[in-house]
């Protein structure tokens, strides 16, 4: 039987067992190759220390916590890169020996739907599971509006953000980026000229906010 990386509690590791199904309309079977963790969210579950967000606060745009912590056992790893190994029925846009690469936790083998996307050539597997943090960077990005001039801080140097820094070279911004609060160290880009003035609100909470796409 394949086995599965998962916590069983916290701060534990182990191999788990498990039935690989059979193959539904669509779908693919995969041998692992390559995987990787989602490094913050999941030391936050292996740990213990991670809460559920909740409900997402439209009015005041932050998640509104609520039930209790990490529920044990917890698989382990976010995304893989494998090698199709059977076809199911139907399946016309993969064959036998593709490299893919899609979600999915350590495991030995997947079953992905055939629309899991194919790794080009000249795409290591390395950058293949960096998708995921570079999702959420592209969405920070566009989500923030980030237009032709401005100045972006970020602060904390994980993946996602590093990531955030890679992006807007593509809008032409100017990024400042700040490491972890450990460290005393803070890098930047020159800037030519001042930051231009936003209109701000105070949200809620009495923080003040920019006024900057749907926070109008």
């Amino acid at each position: 039987m394949p086995r599965a990386l998962i916590a069983p509690a916290a701060e534990q590791v182990a191999f788990q067992e498990y039935e690989s199904p059979p193959l539904s309309e669509g779908q693919v079977r995969v041998k692992s190759l390559y995987a990787a963790a989602k490094h913050g969210t999941e030391m936050s579950q292996f740990k213990g220390y991670a809460s559920p967000r909740g409900r997402f606060d439209s009015e005041r745009r932050i998640f509104d916590y609520q039930g209790e912590g990490v529920q044990y056992p917890v698989p382990l790893g976010n995304m893989g890169v494998g090698e199709v190994v059977e076809l199911g029925p139907g399946v016309t846009q993969l064959k036998e020996g593709d490299r893919i690469f899609a979600y999915g936790p350590f495991r030995e083998e997947h079953v992905w739907p055939e629309t899991a996307r194919r790794l080009p050539a000249d795409v290591p597997w390395q950058a293949a599971v960096c998708l995921d943090p570079a999702d959420f960077a592209l969405g920070a990005v566009r989500d923030g509006h980030v237009r032709i001039g401005d100045a972006v801080a970020v602060s904390g140097l994980g993946a996602i953000s590093l990531m955030v820094v890679q992006c807007p070279p593509h809008y032409r911004p100017r990024p400042i980026g700040q490491p972890a609060r450990s460290s005393p160290r803070l890098w930047s880009r020159p800037r030519p000229r001042p930051h231009p003035m936003r209109r701000w609100r105070r949200d809620q909470e009495g923080h003040r906010q920019p006024r900057r796409g749907r926070d109008h």
